[in-house]
Order: C-alpha cells, then sequence, then structure tokens
C-alpha cells in the first residue's frame, strides 16, 4: 500500500461528487469503500478515511442545514425538548438549486395555477439498526413534505423533502405527543409569511410562490390514532371531515329532531363534510 497521504484537491473534488450523487441507494460509508477500493487499482492514488467523508459530508450539507430551525417543545417535567422543523420556502430554493429535475417540477407545479401551491403532510416512525431492541434509542418520527401539484412526481420518494425529525423516546416526554409536534408544524408552516407568497429563484427567473391555507396530512393508521387521538381502526368513529354526527352515548337527553343523527345508522347521508 505503502505510505499514506492527504487526498489532493482533485481528487477532493471528485469524492465530493460520489458522496453528492448517492441519494438514497448508497451510504457514504459504502461510496468510501468503493472509493479505497478503486484506489488500489490507480498507481500513487490516496485512500479516503471516515473523517474525510464526515467532513466532506457537512460541506454538503451545510446550505441544507441552514433551511431548519431549532424550537422547544415543553414536557410534562417542565423541561423541554429540542425538535429541527426546517423552513419550506427555504427548502424548496435549496432543492431548486442543487436539482436540475426539482427545478424543472417546480416550475411547472407554479404555472398550474398561477404560483398557488398545496403543502402535503407526510409522518411516520422509523427504526434504526435493530428493530427487536429493548430500548428504542434509534427509533426517530421523520416528517416529509410535499405539492400536490406535483402530480405524477409525488410517486417519487426524491420528491419528498424532510421537514423534521424527532426522537421517540423524546417524543413520549413532550407533553401532548405527536399532537403538539405537528401543531407546531402547522402553525409554522401556515404562518403569514407563507400564506401571503415568497419568490424562488428558477432557472427561468423569480417565480411568486404562496401556500394554501389548506394542508393534507397523510399518514397511516397508527400514526393517525397517534396524531389526532381517532380510533381509524374500529370504525366507531367519523373521519374527520365529518361535522354533525354524535356519537351515540350522548343522544340519551337529545331532543327528537337530532335522535337520528349517529353513527350507527347505516346507509343515510348524514355526515356533511366541513370543507
Amino acid at each position: 500500500m505503502g505510505r499514506k497521504r492527504k487526498l489532493s484537491q482533485a481528487e477532493q473534488d471528485n469524492l465530493k461528487e460520489c458522496l453528492a450523487d448517492t441519494g438514497a441507494s448508497c451510504s457514504d460509508q459504502t461510496v468510501l469503500k468503493i472509493w479505497n477500493k478503486a484506489s488500489e487499482l490507480r498507481p500513487g492514488a490516496a485512500h479516503g478515511s471516515a473523517n474525510d467523508a464526515r467532513h466532506f459530508t457537512a460541506e454538503l450539507n451545510e446550505n441544507s442545514l441552514r433551511c431548519f430551525k431549532t424550537h422547544e417543545l415543553p414536557t410534562l417535567t417542565g423541561c423541554a425538548v429540542r425538535f429541527c422543523l426546517g423552513n419550506l420556502p427555504e427548502l424548496l430554493q435549496e432543492a431548486a438549486r442543487t436539482s436540475r429535475e426539482w427545478s424543472s417540477v417546480l416550475e411547472r407545479a407554479l404555472a398550474s395555477d398561477g404560483g398557488r401551491v398545496t403543502c402535503i403532510l407526510y409522518h411516520d416512525e422509523v427504526t434504526c439498526g435493530n428493530i427487536l431492541a429493548p430500548r428504542k434509542s434509534g427509533k426517530v418520527c421523520l416528517l416529509y413534505a410535499s405539492l400536490t401539484e406535483m402530480h405524477a412526481s409525488l410517486g417519487n420518494e426524491n420528491a419528498w423533502l424532510c421537514v423534521g425529525i424527532v426522537q421517540h423516546q423524546d417524543l413520549d416526554r413532550v407533553s401532548g405527543g405527536m399532537s403538539r409536534v405537528m401543531a407546531l408544524v402547522s402553525r409554522e408552516l401556515h404562518c403569514e409569511k407563507h400564506l401571503s407568497g415568497f419568490y424562488l429563484s428558477l432557472p427561468s427567473g423569480q417565480k411568486w410562490c404562496s401556500l394554501r391555507a389548506k394542508t393534507y396530512f397523510v399518514s397511516d393508521g397508527d400514526a393517525q390514532r397517534a396524531t389526532w387521538s381517532v380510533k381509524g381502526s374500529s370504525g366507531l368513529k367519523p373521519c374527520l371531515f365529518c361535522c354533525n354526527v354524535l356519537s351515540k352515548s350522548c343522544l340519551q337527553d337529545v331532543p327528537e329532531p337530532f335522535q337520528e343523527r349517529s353513527i350507527d345508522i347505516i346507509g343515510r347521508p348524514l355526515c356533511q363534510p366541513t370543507l
């Protein structure tokens, strides 16, 4: 192997490019192993270290990390849990700056309705490492966002931006749990600045964009129950879009005109949508 030496500037640039293009298909450690294996076939080539990979990855993610802001969530014991939440307009701008595909899709999305877009939020829990471990230290809740105007592109995982992450053990300590987290996300997402509009720099020039007040929340049944406190799998509770359905237990002292408005009555269109 010979004596190790530092990577040259050209080698550093090449390794940075390899790390930047991995996406979700290959980890940084795998890229580093392939890089070092290939360097054995090149005379005088230098090996990269794990520190090199961490350093270059930090440089590549520096602009993206600036799009996140730390918030504090209260706990039952009086202390606070720190929660990093991304600024959606800044993340959209960074995605358009670094990805030709993102800028192209954003161009079409903003042209569909004069720059007004609707956000979709998706969240779910992911376990890193051993899923059978008694301590869930590697279990985290991830939040992703995208736009309904991206249409068919929503089927591509790269069309979803990670806007937040919180550890499961921290989530258990938060007063209100996932409901408190989603309340914070909704409040920050629908701030006046985002609703009134902002500009994005795209290849065709400055484009005006604004978020609609309505947002779609997508998740599986367990995540819905944890967030909205609904009984999704039992079928004994109406969906969130029903405004005039009463539970069976509350009909005992209700006047006659409202006696029939119960979810246990099948085949009658009593559920009027709120939107």
